[in-house]
């Protein structure tokens, strides 16, 4: 797996308590303005197992409300499958936990795929963070999104619903 690392006791990356979180490496989207372009690139590669062995080791260090994904780019064709194995082990060993994904692409262009990976990648993520970074319309006063275009999805009973003025209020 194009593997960057995992961070421990992430506060930027949740609203409702310490995640870890795991950074892929490679991106195809590469946003201007990017804050992660040392992500685009692959360079580091790591099996699976090894990744999935680490990640639940550390959720073993203490109590974590959830896994937040990133990169680069998780859902680059290159990362998908990857991205797979880890939320699908993730979600089995701890249902109780939340699975955030954060993707320079838009919904519809996930949805318009028709590719099965990524439909079953969405249907274990808690909140889906979506949209390239687009630097004219970056706010700081946004929960979990660097810009104004981007969309907070949270899969409810199946249904992604769009979330994002609801994060916002909570700060």
């Amino acid at each position: 797996m194009n593997f960057q690392r995992i961070e421990k006791t992430d506060l930027r990356d949740s609203y409702d308590g310490a995640c870890v979180s795991l950074w892929f490496n490679g991106c195809d989207i590469r946003c201007k303005g990017c804050h992660n372009q040392s992500l685009w690139d692959k360079e580091y590669f790591v099996e699976n197992d090894q990744v999935v062995k680490d990640l639940f080791s550390v959720f073993l260090e203490r109590e974590y409300t959830s896994l937040s994904i990133l990169g680069g780019e998780p859902l680059t064709p290159d990362n998908r499958n990857d991205c797979l194995y880890i939320v699908k082990s993730f979600a089995k060993k701890y249902p109780d936990k939340k699975i955030r994904l954060w993707t320079g692409r838009t919904l519809e262009q996930i949805l318009i795929t028709g590719d099965p990976v990524l439909g079953e990648i969405l249907s274990y993520c808690y909140e889906i963070i979506t949209g390239p970074f687009v630097e004219e319309l970056k706010d700081k006063k946004l929960r979990l999104r660097g810009s104004s275009n981007q969309v907070i999805y949270r899969n409810v009973d199946g249904h992604l619903v769009d979330v994002s003025k609801e994060v916002d209020k909570l700060f």
